[in-house]
Formats: C-alpha cells, sequence, structure tokens
C-alpha cells in the first residue's frame, strides 16, 4: 500500500445553517469514514467545494484535519489554482500546517500552454517540501495532462502521484503512482497494481470498497485470489452503489 494510503475520500466539507464551516461535523465525519474503511482525506478537494472556500476557511479546514484526523490517517491537503501565487501561498501554508501530500490541480480557465503548465509546477514543486499529487481533470479545467506530460512533470522534486480524472488516458506513467480520480476506475486501477483510488462513493459504500482493495492487495500476491475482489466480467468494475459521479 502507498505511504498516503488505498481509500482516500475526498471528503465534504459540512456547513452550517448560517453557511460557516461545520468544525464538529468535519471531525465526526472523518472518524466515521476511518471506521468504515477510509485510510485518509482529501481536504478542500473539488467535493471539498474548496472554489466557495476563502483562504481563511481554507487553511482551517486544512488544519483542522491535520490536528484532529483519525490515528493512522492522512491528510492529503488541496492547494490548487489558476494563479501560480496563489497556488504557492495555499502550498507552503499547507506545509507549514502538517499535511501529509498535496493535490495540485493544473491552472482551469486560463488554460496555460504546455510551457506554462510546466512553469507552474515547477514554482509549485519548488515551495513544497512533502508529496505533490497532480490532479488532471480535463472537464472541469480545460485542459488536458497528456502521460507524456505527466511524466515530464515527475521529474520535479516531489512530484510523486497523479489523481487520473481522465478515463481514457489511464496507463502506467513514468515516475508517477497513479489514483484512481474516478470512482468507477477503481477496480481497474487497483488491477494496475497502482495504489488505490481518491474516492466520493467511500462516503456511503466504505466497507465495500475496503473489502474490494483488501481482496485485490491479497492477490497481488497469491494468483488464485480474483482481482480488485471479483469475478468474470465484473472483474474490472466497483460495485454499483459506487458507480456515481463526482
Amino acid at each position: 500500500m502507498s505511504g498516503l494510503g488505498a481509500i482516500l475520500t475526498a471528503i465534504v466539507t459540512p456547513f452550517g445553517e448560517d453557511g460557516s464551516v461545520d468544525e464538529q461535523a468535519f471531525v465526526d465525519l472523518m472518524a466515521h469514514l476511518a471506521a468504515n474503511g477510509s485510510d485518509g482525506f482529501v481536504v478542500c478537494g473539488t467535493t471539498g467545494e474548496a472554489a466557495t472556500l476563502d483562504d481563511g476557511e481554507h487553511l482551517r479546514v486544512i488544519e483542522l484535519a491535520v490536528t484532529e484526523k483519525p490515528a493512522g490517517a492522512t491528510i492529503v491537503a488541496g492547494v490548487g489554482s489558476n494563479d501560480t501565487r496563489h497556488a504557492l501561498m495555499l502550498t507552503s501554508r499547507a506545509c507549514e500546517l502538517g499535511a501529509d501530500a498535496l493535490l495540485s490541480v493544473n491552472p482551469y480557465y486560463n488554460r496555460p500552454n504546455r510551457r506554462g503548465i510546466v512553469a507552474h509546477y515547477r514554482e509549485v514543486s519548488r515551495a513544497a517540501d512533502r508529496p505533490i499529487a497532480l490532479y488532471n481533470i480535463p472537464q472541469r479545467t480545460g485542459s488536458d495532462l497528456p502521460n507524456e506530460l505527466l511524466a515530464e512533470l515527475a521529474q520535479l522534486d516531489h512530484i510523486d502521484y497523479v489523481k487520473q480524472a481522465n478515463n481514457d488516458n489511464l496507463a502506467p506513467v513514468d515516475g508517477l503512482r497513479i489514483y484512481a480520480g474516478n470512482d468507477e476506475i477503481l477496480a481497474t486501477v487497483l488491477d494496475m497494481g497502482e495504489p488505490g483510488g481518491i474516492l466520493v462513493a467511500s462516503h456511503v459504500v466504505g466497507p465495500e470498497l475496503r473489502r474490494m482493495v483488501d481482496r485485490a492487495g491479497r492477490a497481488r500476491h497469491d494468483p488464485r485470489e480474483p482481482a480488485a475482489g471479483l469475478r468474470g466480467p465484473e472483474a474490472s468494475r466497483p460495485p454499483r452503489s459506487a458507480r456515481r459521479p463526482h
């Protein structure tokens, strides 16, 4: 298993009726998810509604996750921005707050060219002192990170993972470990020998996903064990209840 874990839940950010972050609900949710199969949490990502958090709220959620995480859980902090200066601030502050790793999406909306993307991540990697997971989700950013570009970015310090949310690009990448960025490709990612997934269905079907991951781990050491815990035509697909869009 990767040092970050196999099931990383892209955790929601609970809000109170007044629109403020409900910190106790967040802590309680982490505990519930950890008890139901999650190895760690991606905080302030898309599912965590980072786009609706101001910087103070964003950093507070990271701090809360780090200080109140269940024993043994890992925290991956979302630090992406289409403004490189903003991304650097979030990156450095998340490191100071003690996140175990960082999730950094490529600049969206302004969509820099390849040279600009490399320059952006060069600066992000310089601001970091811990592992970075790239995030390829062209349906939201408007810009794809093809696998040859991912391999180039993997040569930068600290860039160790990619959350791959473009199913068409799913293939091994030199220098990077792959996390499933869409729930429906988790089994395929596991069958590739990759660490696991950054998932949303684990909010509701965590134990089922835990069994799948554990079965896949055993299958790597025992060829008699079915890959990803499934048989026949279902071998590359997660449970039906897990096939939900992000």
